[in-house]
């Protein structure tokens, strides 16, 4: 994971105002968002079923990541123009200012995505769970998100044909008289004078396709046939749990501190209730395993 640059913290400090950095505070930032996110996936690991924990852990990594790659790219464009406070009125760099201004306005809705994983890990399994791709029935489940998505494709292309021809939506199909009245107030005062803006349509329909290719990446894998694992002299057994959808690490006796760290650092997390280090069965999964595997036995 990547480290906070803390020479380039400093330099956004005295960049931007006249007190004095102090030493390891960006890194203690950091650290300290890291924790907040690592215990609110704990606190949810307490009302969430343990087959759910992987995936606490995968959105834990997920933001710690990116706010650390955030947070050293942000410092960067921070230290690349002072503060007019700073540098005084005199040939100050007008054209720099307005570089940096527009790259701080980026940065921020970075930001707001990176803070919306935060809150997704706070909240997660309120209200239901994503589908992942260990699910039982996360074809089934698939499938059907994607019909109810095509459904809602078509109803809102029906309710924007109907107002377009008619200028108001009493007497479409699916809209209440009630319903009707209140949107027909609304509408005239938007952008596209629509019931459904075009980027509701494109937003929906990118979704569907990549559910669609989510659907038959997960039935491709479903079918595919088990790679033979050679594993002689490891002590351990590889298994490609298709009920689940993990690629599982069974040992035979607790491995070392050091083949842990090797698993963790590879995404493999240990699942008590599968007595396995385990990850999401992919391609991907089977080639870093290889990897794995092969240290090991020049280890061995």
């Amino acid at each position: 994971m990547e480290q906070i640059n803390e020479a380039t913290a400093r330099a956004a400090k005295d960049a931007n105002s006249f007190s004095d950095y102090i030493e390891g505070s960006a890194t203690a930032n950091y650290n300290a968002k890291c924790a907040e996110a690592r215990e609110a996936a704990e606190e949810r690991k307490k009302e969430v079923p343990e087959e759910r924990h992987a995936e606490l852990d995968r959105l834990v990594e997920r933001y710690c990541t990116k706010l650390a790659s955030w947070t050293n790219r942000n410092n960067a464009n921070e230290a690349s123009c002072p503060s007019v406070m700073i540098s005084g009125a005199g040939n100050f760099p007008v054209k720099k200012k307005e570089k940096q201004n527009a790259r701080r306005d980026s940065l921020m809705r970075e930001y707001n995505e990176i803070a919306a994983i935060l809150e997704k890990i706070k909240s997660y399994g309120v209200g239901g769970f994503p589908i992942l791709a260990g699910d039982a029935d996360a074809i089934e489940k698939l499938k059907a998100k994607i019909a109810s998505a095509e459904e809602a494709q078509e109803a809102m292309k029906l309710h924007n044909a109907y107002y377009r021809k008619h200028k108001t939506l009493k007497g479409c199909e699916g809209i209440s008289d009630k319903l009707a009245e209140q949107l027909d107030a609304v509408i005239p005062t938007t952008l596209e004078k629509v019931p459904h803006a075009g980027w509701e349509l494109s937003n929906n329909n990118a979704n569907i396709k990549r559910m669609k290719e989510r659907l038959a990446t997960l039935e491709r894998e479903k079918n595919t046939e088990a790679t033979e694992w050679v594993t002689d002299g490891l002590n351990l057994t590889v298994v490609e749990n298709k009920e689940i959808m993990r690629l599982q690490v069974i040992f035979e006796d607790k491995p070392s501190a050091a083949v842990r760290e090797l698993l963790k650092g590879a995404a493999f997390h240990w699942s008590p209730s599968q007595n396995a280090w385990q990850r999401q069965l992919t391609d991907n999964a089977r080639y870093t395993l290889k990897n794995i595997l092969k240290k090991l036995k020049e280890n061995a």
